[in-house]
């Protein structure tokens, strides 16, 4: 039963992988960290 939860979790997290949209996380990512050094 471990094993089973273990492969499920796994598949879950590829899935969820897959859903990323790379650009869009690196572009909002630079903005996050330009609005956190501009606030200090």
């Amino acid at each position: 039963m471990d094993a089973l939860i273990n492969i499920s979790v796994i598949m879950l997290l590829f899935v969820a992988g897959m859903e990323v949209q790379l650009p869009l996380v690196i572009e909002q990512g630079k903005v996050a960290l330009s609005t956190t050094f501009s606030l200090c």
